[in-house]
């Protein structure tokens, strides 16, 4: 299992290079009036209420058993969550020259490609899905406030950079490459007692934009990295880091729509003859052409998937071999998430500095989840691995990250 997800990792990481931050954020001076490239990879999926035992089913295939749908139908919660991404970035920073005679600005290009999947759905929802309208004959399945979206995207931008603190901005050109949303505003479906009568309640909108062209849309986004210290009673800093990523939209490009706002009732058939027996998740073309849904060609402006996280970084000039970092971040339609660990500095000769560490994390789209890293540095090379979930119940997550210096 480790291998598959490694190998989806580089998969995309051959067709571009962006990662959300990963834990922790080292501040580093020596890199000053340099230049420097910078490869970040991430690959991670997690769930407040799926096991991994079935969202692994669900991405790489597998038969999922009653045991496995009967176990995570008992961790449902009120607000179900789920969320995965598949992004690498690749940059070129340069704080050895100026901007424009600016000798405190230097400069920065980037460029990456994302996969971002999110969804939250009730319980109802999920019994839906995996076990058809049998648990409901004679009730009503409440499907309302259920949604799932589904981003790619590419990116490239150009940026400043403060040589004084770190902090940076960029501005980016986004291409939309698909996306999809299927939301679900109020919505229920009632099988009668007698298995003869099929009333469906649905307020909603599906849209998808993509027909396997490599561009569906185009827009602009923006990336912030605001770093900033305090100092403490005995003089030492502290750093900071607050950042913002893809705040952006794009302008999609016209394609085909679907919406709802009916009470339809079918008599004579079952809910799986709606379906064709099969799983919503597999069948929802066909369900929404057996509703009567109405159609339309329409263009649309989309809200990128964003994050913002504030985090205390770690400083590596310090002369405490253990240091704290915490913070709270949040993810696009997710809770916040809190976090906080440990960074142990690996006492070795000469100019190689190993940092390894450790860290809990809840909320978001998971619950608690225990991560570990480990960030090497000699000469002018940094490698950076981290895992937040290693405990591998509610998903998986794999991090990478390199920087030359020269």
């Amino acid at each position: 299992m480790k291998n598959v997800i490694k190998f989806i990792l580089f998969v995309h990481l051959s067709n571009g290079a962006f990662a959300q931050s990963w834990l922790p954020i080292i501040q580093d001076t020596i890199v000053d009036n340099a230049h420097e490239l910078l490869f970040d990879g991430s690959a991670q999926y997690n769930g407040n209420s799926l096991n991994r035992n079935l969202a692994s089913k669900l991405f790489y295939g597998g038969d999922i058993s009653a045991e496995i749908k009967d176990e995570n139908l008992s961790r449902m919660k009120n607000v179900n969550l789920f969320y995965s991404d598949i992004q690498s970035e690749v940059s070129y920073r340069n704080t050895k020259g100026s901007f424009f005679r600016n000798k405190r600005l230097g400069w920065s290009v980037k460029m990456g490609v994302a996969s971002y999947l999110t969804a939250n759905f009730t319980t109802q929802a999920f019994q839906l899905a995996f076990y058809g309208n049998g648990p409901f004959v004679g009730k009503i399945a409440d499907i309302s406030g259920s949604r799932i979206q589904n981003f790619t995207f590419e990116k490239i931008g150009f940026g400043l950079i403060d040589k004084k603190t770190s902090s940076s901005l960029h501005l980016n050109f986004v291409n939309l490459t698909n996306y999809t949303d299927l939301h679900v505003y109020n919505g229920g479906i009632y099988q009668s007692p007698d298995i003869d009568t099929l009333q469906v309640l649905l307020n909603g909108k599906f849209r998808q934009f993509g027909n396997g062209s490599f561009s569906s849309g185009m827009g602009a986004s923006v990336d912030i990295d605001k770093r900033f210290h305090v100092l403490k009673n005995n003089g030492d800093p502290l750093f900071f880091r607050m950042e913002l990523s893809n705040i952006g939209i794009v302008r999609a490009s016209s394609s085909r729509s679907y919406r709802a706002d009916t009470l339809i009732e079918f008599t004579g058939v079952t809910f799986d003859d709606l379906t064709g027996g099969v799983s919503l998740l597999d069948s929802s073309s066909q369900l929404l052409n057996e509703l009567g849904i109405l159609s339309a060609q329409e263009k649309s402006w989309v809200m990128l998937p964003f994050s913002v996280q504030l985090s205390k970084m770690v400083n590596s000039t310090s002369k405490f071999m253990i240091q704290e970092f915490y913070g709270v971040r949040m993810f696009y339609l997710s809770d916040i998430q809190v976090f906080a660990g440990v960074d142990f500095c690996v006492p070795l000769r000469g100019k190689i500095k190993w940092h390894i560490g450790t860290n809990l994390s809840y909320g978001g789209s998971a619950n608690f989840m225990l991560g570990n890293y480990s960030h090497l540095s000699f000469r002018n090379v940094y490698i950076g691995m981290v895992s937040e979930n290693l405990l591998l119940r509610s998903g998986e997550s794999f991090k990478l990250k390199v920087q030359c210096v020269f």
